[in-house]
């Protein structure tokens, strides 16, 4: 991904971009690991079935973000050399096995903007 330009670990730099920053404060970060298919079932004594459905759309939508992701990165394959058969095979196996059950994790960066205080001249 380097040699194309692009960084990979960019992503990573968000907190430590806005804890150096002299206008944020209270920076922070957070992360959460979410199901990239519709494996997992939530069976918790007293669970509210609209969460569990709301938890299930979440998953079936990560997956087909998940598959237009592993679709696209096929180009990149292919500029590297790899057969097209080959790519096209091992992308349609990965899109359809959930054997493996994968988690995405998402990494929320936040910080509170400071607000300078300014005299204002009353124009009376």
């Amino acid at each position: 991904m380097r040699q194309r330009g692009g960084d990979v670990h960019a992503r990573l730099l968000g907190y430590e971009d806005m804890a150096s920053c002299p206008l944020l404060t209270d920076a922070g970060e957070h992360v959460r690991m979410i199901p990239s298919g519709p494996w997992q079932r939530t069976i918790v004594p007293g669970a509210i079935p609209e969460e569990d459905l709301r938890k299930q759309i979440m998953m079936i939508l990560m997956l087909q973000t998940h598959n237009e992701l592993t679709q696209s990165m096929s180009t990149t394959s292919l500029h590297q050399g790899y057969p097209p058969a080959l790519v096209q095979q091992r992308t349609e196996k990965k899109l359809n096995d959930l054997s493996v059950h994968l988690f995405v994790k998402w990494l929320h960066s936040y910080a509170t903007r400071i607000i300078a205080i300014r005299k204002i001249k009353d124009f009376k």
